[in-house]
Formats: structure tokens, C-alpha cells, sequence
């Protein structure tokens, strides 16, 4: 596993092993390049015609891969568990030869998500609002330092994109960090930001404790009302495939499938 050192050392690389027909989720990392070179996070592994990338994600390195050569073997040498994701178009085309291949790296599935979208105009209306509930936007060091527990101890270890308090209290500044509370009890928390004209609702989490009060519903419904530039507002989100009631949750709104799907695998060494 050798660093990457700069954005010329990454793209030459890149260039290399980029070829007609390779298999690929490195667009997934495109973005992202410059800061994790800023801070020195960013590995690459050369096997055979084969790329894989590797990104320091402190519990975990993220594996992107540029695949020209199903037929060799791939094993990635680590100090910490391998997690990667590979996206899909179409709900029923999920990359077999890919799962197979990293199936034989000793990779396992891990989580299947499914892209959700809503445009304003299609909103459903939703029953009547818990009275007892407030939600607000967070403000505080105290509400930022909940909503960072209250995520890590809710959403998957791996690939819950989970977020550090530095990075809620950058949300918390950017007022996209709601807040629920049943009187003066903090009872949950959702994170937004926007991201090319379409408002993404990344977490939502309701304390234990708290659920089947219709405090979800009323957390996605101020999402929606807060964000609402016009009738053409354009909201999306991922959602697990086979939780119900998350899903559920988003149809009530309007969210329907948008046409892309993402599968997980995990390696734990």
C-alpha cells in the first residue's frame, strides 16, 4: 500500500488503468480527492492490469477500484476493516460479476440502498402533527455533541457515513441540523446540506424511547417546508432497501425510486 502524494501522482496513476471497459466505482471518490491528498489519506495498490484505492476513513479504509482483469486474484493487505460500495442503475441490476469477484477477495454484502427523489410539487400530505413535538434547528455545542452520539450510536459502524462533532458543528453553523424535542427532552436529530440544486436528507434518528410518536414524520416534514425554494424543489436521499419503515416513512411524503441503487461490502480483518 503506497500514499498518493499529489494530484499529478493521482492522476497519472489513474490514467494507467483507466482503459475501455474497465470496471469501476472511483467516481464515487472524485470529489473528495484534493482534501484527502491535504491530509494525506489517499493509498494506492497496483495488482496485475488492477487499481485499487484506499482511503484512510480512521476505522476503516474505503476500497475504490479500477478493474481490467476479473481473472486475478486481489488481496489487499490492511490494519483495518475494507469497506466499499458499488452503485447501480435499475432496482433488479445489481453488479453480480463485481460481488462475485470481491466475494472471492473474502469481501461479504453488507447493505443494499436505494435512491429516493422528490420534487415539492409531489408532496402528499401527511396526518395531523404531534402537538407535543417541537422541532427547530439545533444551535447549541450541546445539541451538535447529541446529535454526533446520537448517530454513531444508531447508524451502521461501516458505511453509515457517520459524521465527527467537528463535522455536525459545521452543520449546526450552516443551520442543517434539526432538532426534535418532546417538551425539554432532546428526543432526535436529522443532518441536510445541498449538493447541485437538490436538497439531500443525509441522517435522521429518533431515541429509543421516543418511536411510534410520529416524530420522524414531523422532522422530514420541516425538512421539506424549510428547504422549499419553489415547486420545482428538488429533494433526495438513500434509504436502506429492506427497512420498512424508513421507506415507508418517505413514500408517505412522495419519495419514489429514482433509478439508482448502491450495494456495500465489507472485509473485516
Amino acid at each position: 500500500m503506497q500514499p498518493i502524494t499529489s494530484l499529478s501522482n493521482y492522476q497519472s496513476i489513474l490514467e494507467q488503468y483507466s482503459r475501455t471497459g474497465v470496471q469501476t466505482n472511483n467516481f464515487l471518490l472524485a470529489d473528495q480527492v484534493e482534501e484527502l491528498l491535504l491530509k494525506g489519506r489517499l493509498y494506492y495498490i497496483i495488482v496485475g492490469n488492477n487499481l485499487v484505492l484506499l482511503v484512510d476513513r480512521i476505522i476503516s479504509y474505503q476500497v475504490y477500484f479500477h478493474l481490467n482483469d476479473l481473472q486475478t486474484p486481489c488481496t489487499i493487505q490492511a490494519d483495518k476493516p475494507l469497506k466499499m460500495e458499488m452503485v447501480y442503475r435499475g432496482e433488479f441490476k445489481r453488479p453480480i460479476a463485481l460481488l462475485n469477484y470481491w466475494e472471492q477477495q473474502g469481501f461479504k454484502t453488507h447493505l443494499t440502498r436505494d435512491n429516493l427523489a422528490l420534487v415539492n410539487h409531489q408532496q402528499l400530505a401527511v396526518k395531523a402533527l404531534n402537538e407535543d413535538i417541537t422541532i427547530k434547528f439545533a444551535t447549541t455545542a450541546e445539541e451538535a455533541i447529541y446529535t454526533t452520539t446520537l448517530f454513531e450510536k444508531d447508524l451502521d459502524t461501516y458505511t453509515g457515513d457517520l459524521k465527527t462533532y467537528e463535522e455536525i458543528l459545521a452543520y449546526v453553523k450552516n443551520m442543517q441540523i434539526l432538532c426534535a424535542y418532546e417538551g425539554e427532552k432532546l428526543c432526535g436529530a436529522l443532518q441536510f446540506e445541498w449538493k447541485q440544486k437538490v436538497c439531500w436528507l443525509g441522517h435522521i434518528v429518533v431515541e429509543e424511547g421516543f418511536r411510534g410518536k410520529g416524530i420522524a414524520n414531523q422532522m422530514v416534514e420541516k425538512y421539506i417546508e424549510i428547504n422549499k425554494q419553489s415547486d420545482q424543489t428538488r429533494y433526495q436521499l438513500w434509504v436502506i432497501k429492506d427497512n420498512k419503515p424508513a421507506v415507508d416513512l418517505y413514500k408517505r411524503f412522495g419519495f419514489t425510486y429514482a433509478g439508482k441503487s448502491t450495494v456495500s461490502m465489507l472485509y473485516l480483518n
